[in-house]
Formats: structure tokens, sequence, C-alpha cells
């Protein structure tokens, strides 16, 4: 079932006496429906996008170099944000057996305003080198209360991780986003736009398609931990050091 059935369910959850009483096991369904009682959450106003997104990463070994080669191809910055975002799903992780995330994401800008936008992404879909998969988000009027609704649905936040991001455009290349994440494991490239553009944006920053990572941040996170035989925690910058958990 895809997401427009989602919120056909919820919009009839909610004629149904503002409440939901299908499957309890099905979270995705009362996720939406979540998302669309009577705006109460979101705010006056739902501001709702969806799209299909398709994306690569890139490893940054040398900040300071691929810096100045966003300035010699005259990028347009579009501005440098801080990241916290929080990952749900129910205690025996419904989604990820689907392939499927919810996320909440809060953007601080540099003036100090806070954002907020809660993303619903499909499965991934192999499409060569590149990461796809269908994105929905949400527009949050009030994050707090949005993540006590979601925990009162039994979705609870198990991972949560933050980074510092700047946006980039290159010349010829109006619809590719060039982002760069500055985070507690790393600094990393976000190519996002149509396979064509993503490959000569990767050629103009030095890089070819062996170097294409699709993996999420909190797949890159779990490498390392394994690598350094660490608990998992949160990706956190706490002391610009990884926050994880020894094992006991």
């Amino acid at each position: 079932m895809g997401f427009r059935e989602f919120i056909t369910l919820g919009r009839l959850a909610v004629e149904r006496h503002d409440g939901w009483d299908g499957d309890a096991e099905s979270c995705v369904e009362r996720f939406c429906w979540l998302s669309l009682a009577k705006k109460r959450i979101l705010g006056g106003h739902m501001q709702v996008s969806s799209h299909r997104e398709t994306e690569v990463k890139l490893r940054v070994s040398n900040l300071r170099a691929l810096r100045g080669r966003l300035r010699e191809l005259r990028a347009e910055s579009l501005g440098r944000v801080h990241e916290f975002n929080m990952l749900f799903d129910t205690p025996d992780r419904i989604l990820a057996r689907r392939g499927e995330l919810v996320r909440l994401r809060l953007v601080t800008d540099q003036t100090q305003l806070r954002t907020a936008t809660l993303t619903f992404k499909g499965p991934s879909v192999a499409d060569g080198p590149y990461k796809v998969r269908e994105e929905t988000e949400h527009a949050v009027a009030n994050p707090d209360l949005f993540r006590q609704a979601l925990g009162a649905l039994n979705l609870q936040t198990f991972f949560q991780y933050e980074k510092h991001r700047t946006t980039f455009r290159l010349p010829g290349l109006p619809h590719l986003l060039v982002q760069l994440d500055e985070t507690p494991i790393g600094n990393f490239l976000e190519l996002e736009g149509e396979p064509q553009a993503i490959d000569r944006a990767a050629r103009r920053l030095g890089y070819s398609k062996r170097d294409y990572l699709t993996e999420s941040y909190l797949g890159l996170y779990l490498q390392i931990c394994r690598r350094k035989k660490l608990a998992p925690g949160d990706m956190l910058f706490s002391r610009r050091r990884l926050r994880t958990r020894r094992p006991r």
C-alpha cells in the first residue's frame, strides 16, 4: 500500500470519532493519520511535498581543499544550518523491516530561526550506483507536541544524529543540490538530483562513480562502531567526539 492510500486511511480515521481503530500493527497508517488529524499538530496550514529522491554521498578527506574547489567552480552557497535528526520506529522495527523511515528534523539557521520537517521515506530502489527512494515531507509547526504524539502511537526514537549542512548550487546544474555535511563521523558531500547531473558534479569536484556511497548516516555510523568495537549510541557532537556506549 502506497503513501496516498495511507493518507486516505488517515482521513477516514479522523472522520471516525477523531481516532484510530484500525490494525494496531500497521504503524505507518497510524503515522499518516497522526499527520493529518485535523491539522492540530502540523499547524493551521499543512505544507506537504512529495518527490522521488536520487542521491549519492562522497567522503571528504580534505575539507579545506574541497571548499577551495567549490570557490573555483563559483558555487553559490545557499547557507549553513545545524540539523538535529530523530529516527522513529516501533519497538520491533516494523518500518526498518519494510525498508521505510520516519524522521523528524529540526533545522536551525544562522539567524537562530528553527524549523521542523517530518519525513516519510519509502524503500530504496536499486538504480545503478545511486540511491533512489520516494520521499514525502510535512512542515511541522509544533515538533515537541508531534514527537509526544508519535510516542503515544508507539513510534519511538531509536537513533539521533546531528550535522552542520551547507548547501550549494553549481553553475550549469540548477536542479542539483550539493550539500556539504560536517558530522561527528567525518565530512561528506551529498549530491541530489538527476543521475547525469550527479555524475557531472562529481567529476567537477574530483570524484568518480567508484567513490559513490549509498549508505545512510545510520549505516555509516554503525560501520564505524563495528570497526571500533563500540556499542552504538547516538551520532552527536559531544566534546567533538563520537558519542557511543562501550560494550559491557
